[in-house]
């Protein structure tokens, strides 16, 4: 006993602190030192250490005599402490923290950046800050935190790791452009144009995009304004006319068996890539809206021979510009799209190993999960895109849509479905991919959903949804105020999750909703108004609350004609729901919030049309059933691209004799069926024009007008017209839009010429 008792008390004496640090782990309590070196350590490495000094304070206030260490990069103390063989063995970003058996702690990353994110990681998943958005940072006071031993060593899932979100309160970018705020929340890209902007090497640099763009790039690259004149040829070949089709030439295809067209391609390209040597990846990409492959004998021949799919010709483009600069820019990957016309993946071509693709979820429905098995838009997407692509390629980077640019204004039934989607997304690449959001901070989760997709976009098996949700709503919104907000999330999740629905895109909601309806509405409401009044007193946490209710608002005011008696009832004024909403949208433009001129122009219209009881079978957008009876057939009623049904309710029953609709969209010449139902009740049918089909009229025609003249006048209070999908001349099904519908009309309006 004697000799166990001096061993201890030689050991106290020859390390500093007391013999019990050798097993307390890491106990701070304001009382530890940074320590780094300046001479070997690059801005990155100093960043750390610098934001590690300056958080430190803001946790424990003034700080004691320090009695430990961190230690931060490449020190003496750390080289020897984590040994050769294990430092050479890091990742690029990978990274580890370890504390000794005295309670210093040290903390070490590969390079550029892994140190950076170890400081990071330290200070948020170990201490508690948070960096929400770039406007608010929450950061917890300490007198002492008991951390155990600390043992980590973490690395991203993903290699491509962009800031999801754009535009917050008071010009201040959540993400894009906000080097800062995108290495705090450990993502490695700018999110933006990679020719303006980029994270400097005070935040490890980034793994980017090479300019012209991160998307639809070929366009760009080979701009129709420099370039057609001279060389119509590389144009694509469309009913016997090469056509750029549009100034920007965004919408034209290219002839991709042209090799003047792919030398030239290649050229710029590596101009590029000499003049932003950090880019890893390159955008070989077609563009918005394209038509059809090129109709030249040899681009025709190669679509067959790739199964009559245009992603071949795109893989056998992208594949030559691959092979030409695969030696000089041996870290760099070239990706096309599976985008539209490119989705379905082709056969009979093997795609290069410096060559990916981009698979965009372009219309897929994300109320559920994508793998959710009640979605069966989500579950062909993965069968049918993801898994044959994955067999072709490993280097697969996703773009992902999870807000509804439609309406940017409308609720999202469940920010959550992101952390089941990156899961799944994890298993078919490690390269990542791009989420795009909204680009206001009011609506469709936002802001807490760029803040939870930096999160999943270093590993989403990391992530539990539920306990950030809740973590989000009590310090962005308020302790208390903050628990009623995260109570309105689970009760629109909830909602849609007993309804099993998932025809939420990116357009919009499709179809009847429950998230939606009346019930769920009123609850909101009683949610919010519970929430106002207990973060009165603070005035930021209040703005807030009021940003998270505008959405509940707008849709009750938008909804006014079919829910006026119900609201009524529970004492909602129009004219105050209509003055509120607007007065708060018009102080949060005034302080710079993104896109709030435009919520304030979607408050008016939907103000104007009040008084119009109109009704549909699905709602896509801001595409209101009022807009096809507001007297424009410049605004439109929109059903996304399946059969809908359209009505409106007159005041009294009124006599009808003759009913004239354009039921086409801005791109003319569909083939589609109607009928048009009347009702005195709502409830019992009958027809007032049976089944017709429209067939296409004059190509060059804006719309038409379908004229009904009835067999015999008709007393009726409702009206309801029935469209089917729509088939294009080239027999493509498109959308279902009725764009003004006019009863007892003297006149029909004129036919219009497109411009």
């Amino acid at each position: 006993m004697k000799f166990r008792f001096f061993f201890f008390t030689l050991l106290a004496t020859l390390l500093p602190g007391t013999a019990t640090d050798l097993h307390a782990g890491v106990v701070m309590a304001g009382n530890y030192k940074v320590e780094d070196v300046l001479v070997e350590s690059n801005p990155a490495e100093r960043t750390a250490a610098d934001e590690l000094r300056l958080y430190l304070h803001k946790i424990f206030g003034k700080l004691k005599v320090a009695r430990y260490r961190i230690y931060v990069g490449y020190t003496e103390e750390n080289k020897r402490f984590f040994g050769e063989e294990l430092i050479n063995s890091l990742d690029d970003e990978e990274f580890v923290i370890k504390s000794s058996p005295r309670g210093d702690i040290h903390l070490l990353g590969g390079r550029p950046r892994g140190t950076l994110y170890a400081a990071y990681w330290l200070l948020d998943r170990l201490l508690g800050v948070r960096w929400y958005t770039p406007d608010f940072e929450y950061v917890p006071s300490h007198e002492s935190i008991d951390l155990g031993d600390i043992d980590l060593r973490q690395k991203p899932v993903f290699s491509y790791r962009p800031p999801s979100g754009r535009d917050l309160p008071y010009g201040v970018n959540m993400g894009r452009n906000n080097p800062q705020w995108s290495a705090r929340n450990l993502l490695n890209d700018s999110g933006a144009n990679p020719r303006r902007h980029h994270i400097s090497q005070q935040y490890g640099g980034e793994f980017t995009w090479s300019p012209p763009y991160r998307c639809h790039a070929l366009h760009l690259l080979i701009p129709p304004d420099k370039y057609f004149k001279q060389h119509p040829e590389w144009w694509a070949l469309y009913k016997g006319e090469r056509t750029t089709r549009g100034a920007r030439g965004v919408s034209a295809d290219y002839c991709l068996s042209s090799q003047g067209l792919v030398q030239e391609t290649i050229k710029n390209i590596r101009q590029y890539l000499l003049d932003y040597p950090m880019s890893r990846l390159v955008s070989v990409q077609e563009g918005d809206a394209t038509v059809a492959a090129c109709e030249c004998e040899q681009c025709q021949a190669l679509l067959q021979s790739f199964g009559g799919k245009e992603s071949g010709l795109w893989i056998y483009f992208t594949n030559q510009v691959g092979e030409a600069l695969k030696e000089e820019f041996p870290e760099v990957k070239f990706i096309t799209f599976a985008y539209t016309r490119s989705m379905a993946p082709p056969v009979n071509i093997e795609v290069a190993p410096n060559v990916g693709v981009q698979i965009c979820a372009w219309g897929k429905s994300r109320g559920l999960p994508y793998a959710d098995p009640r979605n069966k838009n989500g579950n062909e997407f993965i069968s049918e895109v993801l898994q044959p692509w994955r067999k072709l390629t490993e280097n697969i980077v996703f773009w992902d849509y999870i807000y509804s640019f439609g309406d940017e204004f409308l609720q999202d039934p469940n920010p959550l479905v992101s952390v089941e989607n990156m899961k799944m997304f994890s298993t078919f690449t490690k390269i990542g991919g791009y989420m795009e959001n909204s680009a206001d901070s009011i609506s469709n989760g936002q802001p807490f959903k760029t803040w939870l997709i930096a999160r999943l976009q270093w590993n989403p098996e990391q992530v539990e949804g539920e306990e950030l949700l809740e973590e989000f709503c009590r310090h962005y919104y308020g302790a208390e105020a903050g628990q009623f907000i995260a109570d309105w999330w689970k009760l629109l999740r909830e909602t849609n999750e007993k309804q099993g629905f998932s025809e939420f895109r990116a357009g919009g909601s499709l179809g009847k909703a429950d998230f939606e309806d009346l019930p769920a509405v009123l609850q909101s409401q009683g949610l919010f108004q519970k929430a106002l009044t207990l973060s009165a007193s603070d005035a930021e946490q209040y703005l807030r609350v009021k940003d998270a209710y505008m959405p509940v608002q707008y849709r009750m005011l938008n909804q006014w004609p079919a829910w006026q008696a119900e609201l009524q009832e529970k004492g909602i004024d129009i004219e105050k729901l209509y003055t509120t909403l607007r007065s708060h949208a018009e102080l949060r433009d005034k302080q710079g919030m993104k896109l709030m001129d435009k919520f304030i122009k979607q408050i008016d219209s939907s103000y104007a049309l009040r008084n119009i009881k109109a009704q549909a079978s699905r709602l896509y957008g801001t595409y209101s059933p009022a807009l096809a009876y507001d007297g424009n057939p410049e605004t439109h009623y929109h059903a996304g691209s399946s059969a809908a049904w359209c009505q409106i309710e007159f005041d009294e029953p009124r006599l009808i004799s003759r009913i004239s609709s354009i039921t086409t969209g801005s791109r003319n010449n569909y083939e589609h069926d109607y009928k048009v139902s009347g009702s005195l009740d709502g409830k019992a049918w009958f027809d007032l024009v049976p089944l017709k089909t429209v067939q296409p009229q004059e190509e060059d025609d804006e719309y038409f007008v379908v004229d009904d003249q009835l067999p015999a006048p008709q007393e009726v209070k409702f009206v309801r017209t029935t469209m089917n999908k729509v088939k294009m001349r080239d027999g493509r099904i498109n959308d279902v839009v009725l764009r003004e519908q006019y009863f007892n009309l003297e006149e029909l309006p004129p036919k219009r010429k497109k411009k």
